[in-house]
């Protein structure tokens, strides 16, 4: 399907850019015919349908390039997000070649190395464009390999078939979550993970531009040098937006926020409308079910942690521990089912129970349920913090030491104390000016009860900015708390 979507959009806008970055373009038209070539290139019998290929070239176009003519191959391309792997890296995705723009290390796998030199590059710009392809495309086809840990922690693959590939794709352009109609949309997600691999045949699909930013420079700047009228990116990285913005500075007319990977927080939604736009679509998902729920910011009248409204072909309940499904205001766990969900973990099987019951799929998240179909997402079931018996969201605590002045980013946790009882911590990053001991009681007088705080030059996060709390728990075992 892909190579036909650009295909067909190089015949329906073949001068429109299809892919930028702040130093230069392809349109629709190139795209399609670089495609095309490196099929013709790569057609020589090392690639052959079903063969899983990981694809680490750090140029995104490039990326996109090897992608789709993998694809259209019968390939299951695979990739990881950012450039680097780690060891083992290849041989975990069970990769059976490797494409990458610099020879790597033996550590990663196996798998043989193809390297995309200059001269291979050359050989491709020179190369005829390739004809119609002997594959036999089928919808059960696996199209991307995806790796995520964003539910249990735990390391896990998932197998993307052209048929949830299709619905997801068909999906996002039918709801509309572009408020702009052919979006020039800067995604701060690559394509790597799922998120900027859905959204970069999304924004194809009704001939949009997909931007990419330049690492080295801030997402403003980024902004700026690309003119990029739409950007998707998750609640942390819309915070630093924000915090970079100059004093009285003016969107341009029709800039649009999608926000990805998270719920939107009153406190966030009312200073994006303030400083940058108001309008925000946001839309709630994960990689195992696709986009489950989307609602632009008006539509949700400022609910805190709202992620929008249940779209028409998923399914939310929240249920009590008992696994009763509870009331609609009631807090509970989240389950979904969907018809992009799929079903199982690659290669492995040993995760499925404890994610996937009954033909429902377990995100592990908090949230509550409204009579109008709004969902609320409140933290992480394994987040929630139990204190002397008391149920705390780190999320709250979390929002309130942002409002602090000086603090620059913030997490809560619980970690046990001597005795091995949980106890409750924050970790924060501040500014020179920042009053810690002020900030603590703040914290304190917040909570009800003391914390234990630490401040550290930058919380870890993953790459879709959310927290690491359990790299933060393995940290106090390093040092000596402070109490407050």
């Amino acid at each position: 399907m892909f190579e036909k979507l650009i295909s067909w959009g190089a015949v329906r806008w073949p001068d429109a850019i299809a892919i930028a970055t702040p130093s230069r373009s392809l349109t629709y038209g190139e795209f399609a015919r670089q495609i095309r070539r490196c099929i013709t290139v790569l057609d020589d019998g090392r690639f052959w349908p079903r063969k899983r290929v990981l694809v680490n070239v750090a140029d995104p176009m490039l990326h996109w390039v090897f992608t789709a003519a993998l694809e259209e191959l019968g390939c299951i391309p695979a990739a990881v997000n950012g450039a680097r792997l780690g060891p083992g890296s290849a041989d975990y995705l069970g990769a059976e070649m490797i494409i990458c723009d610099a020879a790597l290390d033996p550590s990663v796998g196996w798998a043989p190395q193809l390297v995309v030199d200059q001269a291979w590059l050359d050989a491709m710009a020179a190369a005829p464009e390739a004809g119609p392809t002997r594959h036999v495309r089928e919808q059960t086809d696996g199209v991307r390999i995806v790796a995520t840990s964003g539910t249990t922690g735990t390391n896990k693959k998932i197998l993307l078939t052209r048929q949830s590939m299709d619905l997801r794709v068909m999906h996002t352009v039918m709801s509309q979550v572009f408020l702009n109609p052919r979006p020039k949309l800067l995604s701060i997600m690559g394509p790597g993970s799922i998120a900027g691999y859905t959204l970069g045949y999304s924004v194809w699909g009704g001939g949009g531009t997909l931007c990419f930013h330049d690492p080295a420079k801030g997402i403003m700047e980024n902004l700026r040098r690309l003119d990029a009228d739409t950007v998707a990116l998750a609640p942390f990285h819309l915070q630093i937006l924000l915090s970079s913005l100059p004093e009285g500075f003016k969107a341009k007319p029709g800039f649009s926020v999608f926000l990805v990977g998270g719920s939107l927080s009153k406190v966030l939604a009312e200073e994006t409308r303030r400083r940058l736009t108001a309008d925000v679509m946001v839309l709630y998902g994960s990689t195992e079910t696709g986009a489950v729920t989307q609602g632009h910011m008006d539509m949700l009248d400022g609910a805190e942690d709202s992620t929008g409204y249940v779209r028409p072909w998923a399914e939310v309940q929240i249920i009590g521990s008992d696994g009763r499904v509870l009331p609609h205001g009631e807090v509970g766990e989240v389950r979904v089912r969907s018809d992009e969900l799929i079903y199982g973990y690659l290669d492995d099987e040993t995760l499925d129970e404890s994610c996937f019951r009954d033909g429902w799929f377990m995100p592990r998240d908090l949230g509550v349920l409204s009579a109008g179909g709004i969902l609320t997402i409140l933290g992480r079931t394994d987040d929630l913090m139990n204190i002397g018996g008391a149920k705390v969201l780190p999320s709250r605590g979390e929002a309130r030491a942002l409002e602090f002045p000086g603090v620059i980013d913030a997490a809560m946790f619980a970690a046990p104390d001597a005795q091995g009882i949980d106890t409750p911590w924050i970790a924060f990053v501040g500014a020179a000016d920042l009053d810690a001991a002020a900030f603590m009681a703040s914290m304190t007088a917040a909570l009800g009860r003391p914390l234990k705080s630490m401040q550290i030059g930058q919380i870890p996060r993953n790459a879709l900015g959310k927290i690491e709390r359990a790299t933060l728990r393995a940290l106090t075992l390093a040092q000596a708390p402070v109490e407050t």
